[in-house]
């Protein structure tokens, strides 16, 4: 990963096992959700860009079930 700029911040979280990913779905998107609306309503950046993995990570793992919840969840 590149190394932020001084204006800029960074946070990549772990990724989770393979079996995680289908037992658990929905993956952190609460938390980095809520991560997010804080740092918003905080007011310090005039840009945020955020990736939810969990449609592309659970998506590969070919689990009808868990990729809808996935993909719901975000």
């Amino acid at each position: 990963m590149l190394k932020p700029m001084v204006s800029e911040s960074a946070h990549v979280g772990k990724a989770m096992w393979l079996a995680v990913q289908t037992r658990r779905p929905w993956m952190k998107a609460a938390e980095i959700t809520d991560k997010v609306a804080e740092a918003i309503l905080g007011g310090k950046y005039g840009f945020i860009r955020l990736n939810y993995a969990n449609g592309d990570m659970v998506g590969h793992t070919g689990v009808t079930a868990a990729v809808e919840i996935a993909v719901e969840t975000v």
